[in-house]
């Protein structure tokens, strides 16, 4: 069941303005600042969204964002989105394991988080959230713009994609299925060794949300969490001329997901 609600956030275009000065290009290197300013501004929504959807309906969980307590003036690619939180973790556990996490990225040459310190975040009942959020495009209105054609569309159209943990770029190789990237990654011998090394590297759950701009509404859709998303995924190359010609990608539909309303933490 999709969550659907006609409230909008004021947020910070100050905050805005220093996360784009930092924001590192994955694939779009053409992308201008007024389009990253944009991009910008629709995931803060969703952030500022969620957490209201959260703070309502989920009493036994806390959640923090990485803009909350990242300490280098965003310098630095953010490498998680959230924190969420078993309600039974003390303080003094939280801030010790946020440190870690300042700790690891400040001493670090990219912005990605170690496997070890995901494990051992999740081992404490903390867990990495990536935030996805999509606007809603005239694709998700061909067959008509109220709520449940708009949901009908994306449900039956749009997938996720995440990166895969080995190899992100393809150019002049051969790399279109999980049998190729098996070959290319190290010390990994058959599929079920692939799916447990992305597992290892993935977030613990992602999370999507759909923005209306134009009717000021949005739709709260599916979590997913990277047990389900490990086993599941496919592995598949979605090129778009000057933007991701050579990206591969870990690929499932949204048809798979789960509704946010039945989201917990185990």
């Amino acid at each position: 069941m999709v969550i659907i609600i006609d409230w909008f956030p004021l947020v910070d275009e100050n905050e805005i303005d220093k996360i784009v000065d930092n924001t590192y290009n994955t694939w779009q290197s053409w992308r201008s600042k007024e389009e990253k300013k944009s991009d910008t501004r629709i995931w803060k929504i969703a952030e500022a969204m969620f957490e209201n959807y959260l703070s309502e309906n989920f009493k036994d969980i806390k959640y923090w964002s990485y803009d909350k307590f990242r300490k280098n003036n965003y310098k630095k690619h953010a490498p998680l989105d959230w924190l969420i939180i078993n309600n039974n973790i003390n303080k003094e556990t939280l801030v010790k394991y946020a440190n870690k996490i300042v700790s690891e990225v400040s001493n670090s040459n990219n912005w990605k988080l170690s496997i070890e310190l995901k494990k051992e975040l999740e081992d404490n009942w903390i867990f990495t959230v990536e935030i996805k959020s999509t606007r809603v495009w005239p694709r998700h209105l061909r067959n008509g713009n109220n709520d449940e054609d708009i949901i009908k569309n994306i449900i039956e159209n749009d997938d996720f994609i995440a990166y895969p943990r080995f190899k992100r770029d393809a150019k002049n190789i051969i790399l279109n299925n999980i049998e190729d990237y098996i070959k290319i990654s190290p010390n990994i011998e058959n599929e079920a060794k692939l799916r447990l090394a992305e597992k290892e590297n993935m977030y613990s759950f992602y999370i999507r949300v759909y923005i209306n701009e134009k009717d000021k509404k949005w739709y709260l859709m599916w979590y997913i969490n990277k047990d389900f998303y490990s086993e599941n995924f496919i592995f598949k190359s979605m090129p778009k001329y000057w933007k991701s010609e050579w990206a591969r990608y870990l690929w499932l539909s949204l048809e798979k997901w789960l509704s946010i309303k039945n989201f917990k933490l185990n």
